[in-house]
């Protein structure tokens, strides 16, 4: 974002790692509850779309961070 402050970049840039891990984490939680829940591997449409709505949170925290 060109209009950010020099030191508001950088901070972006280093909580956008621990973001990205935070989402995933949150991802495998979600596939492995709902795996123990179903008693089998979440796999297909299931497994996508909780993919995307953990993409979407990461992005939109990032998106908020600047």
């Amino acid at each position: 974002h060109n209009r950010l402050p020099l030191f508001r970049k950088i901070f972006c840039i280093l909580i956008a790692v621990p973001i990205a891990l935070l989402a995933n984490g949150l991802r495998v939680a979600a596939l492995v509850g709902i795996g123990d829940i179903i008693l089998e591997p979440v796999e297909g449409i299931p497994h996508i779309a909780i993919g995307v709505c953990t993409f979407l949170f990461g992005m939109a925290a990032v998106f908020l961070l600047t």
